[in-house]
């Protein structure tokens, strides 16, 4: 089972809050076709399908391997499952299988508490003598639903509007910076 929009790659995090899609791979029955495949969407807990008004619908076309459901109201934050059952040729159907779930986020990471400073001793510096090397650290910046996968930093001249000596550079989860040597020279 693979959540998500593009077929057979699975996602833990969706930005959108109208639309669930899922794909799987073909269900094998030994003795005679599948004839289609069903499927609800809830939250992870067994039985609960209230997306789907805690019922299974036909996948159309019937024996495709993914989906889209749209006009549905998805929850920020909230963690939901997709489970599939597929019914043969003779009537019967499996068990369900869930996805391994994704969660709801639509909302940025939460700066409130962010702090940014400038070198990298601990407090904040207002000048500096080096003219080599230019510093900076970073905290307090948090996301509860999706974490933090990489932080940017840029450089400007102006303390508001988007960097205008440095366009933003990717640290990964490093929460502090460096920039020395050749790049510093053109900085100044």
């Amino acid at each position: 089972m693979f959540d998500g929009p593009t077929p057979l790659v699975d996602v833990q995090y969706q930005t959108v809050l109208n639309s669930v899609s899922a794909s799987w791979t073909k269900f094998i029955d030994p003795h005679t076709a599948i004839k289609e495949y069903q499927y609800a969407i809830g939250s992870c807990s067994p039985g609960n399908y209230h997306v789907t008004k805690n019922r299974f619908y036909s996948v159309i076309p019937p024996t495709a391997t993914s989906f889209t459901l749209d006009k549905v109201n998805l929850v920020n934050g909230q963690k939901y499952c997709v489970k599939i059952k597929a019914k043969n040729m003779a009537g019967l159907s499996t068990s369900e299988v869930s996805s391994n779930g994704f969660i709801i986020d639509v909302t940025p990471p939460d700066v409130t508490n962010a702090q940014v400073r400038d070198g990298v001793i601990g407090t904040d510096i207002d000048y500096q003598a080096n003219t080599t090397e230019l510093s900076a650290e970073w905290e307090g910046i948090n996301d509860s639903q999706s974490g933090i996968s990489f932080y940017e930093y840029g450089v400007s001249r102006n303390r508001n509007g988007p960097p205008d000596t440095l366009g933003f550079q990717r640290v990964g989860l490093k929460t502090h910076f460096t920039v020395s040597g050749k790049k510093i020279n053109l900085l100044l």
